[in-house]
């Protein structure tokens, strides 16, 4: 018998995960993030999606620093793809917002913006230090099929995040394994984020195969098979 893991829904994060254990009702949430008591039931009982307004109010009161996202086709339905420019201006509108609450929006090398010079330029037309990217070090190969340092290299300055993930197997094929099992240049990576005294903070991604990760032991074995290698890099842990 295996020990699969459902992916959680949003409702049952914020309630399971961060409600309950502060013991916050829906009223008492509503009060402290300033919005209407119906949304955030609404959304508890799955009949509201959380729109980006709701999400920055949620970060700040939970003590979130960075808004991590990817964006274009990733969020669109129809996967309609906006340009650099629509983007920029979309995102540009955002900027008040993260001012007032004091946070950063960090921009996911994913999809048709896989890679460090294309969210470099977005970032560059919105023209705030609130608007960052974060660089996954793993799809900037499967997404943007380009040298991970390189590409690095010219954004260093706007990277604000970095997904560790590693890469196996062919450049196209999903294939995600635990830090130090692929072929990502970590070490080259961290020299060169140390060399330009970036300390924009670091989460671990690990998402396996297509197939998935067969029961809870492996997911957990990867985890524990990721921070052995980080401490082998020099990491305290």
């Amino acid at each position: 018998m295996t020990d699969i893991i459902p992916t959680p829904k949003m409702s049952e994060i914020l309630l399971e995960e961060f409600m309950i254990p502060m013991n916050l009702s829906a009223y008492r949430l509503a009060q402290e993030i300033r919005v209407p008591v119906s949304r955030v039931q609404d959304i508890l009982h799955d009949r509201r999606k959380i729109t980006a307004d709701t999400s920055l109010r949620l970060a700040k009161f939970f003590g979130a620093v960075y808004i991590v996202s990817s964006i274009g086709e990733a969020h669109l339905k129809d996967n309609t793809i906006a340009s650099n420019e629509v983007t920029a201006a979309r995102i540009a509108k955002l900027v008040p917002e993260l001012e007032k609450l004091d946070m950063k929006l960090v921009l996911e090398v994913h999809g048709d913006h896989g890679t460090g010079a294309v969210l470099n330029e977005i970032c560059g037309m919105v023209g705030s230090d609130r608007v960052l990217i974060n660089y996954d070090t793993a799809n900037a190969i499967f997404y943007g099929d380009v040298d991970v340092p390189s590409d690095m290299r010219g954004c260093l300055d706007r990277i604000g995040y970095v997904h560790l993930k590693d890469k196996a197997g062919g450049r196209k094929e999903w294939n995600f394994p635990a830090l130090g099992k692929g072929y990502v240049p970590f070490p080259e990576i961290f020299a060169m984020m140390d060399e330009a005294d970036n300390l924009s903070p670091y989460s671990i991604e690990i998402e396996f195969t297509q197939a998935g990760p067969k029961d809870l032991a492996e997911v957990n074995q990867a985890v524990m098979d990721s921070a052995e290698y980080l401490r082998s890099q020099g990491f305290e842990l």
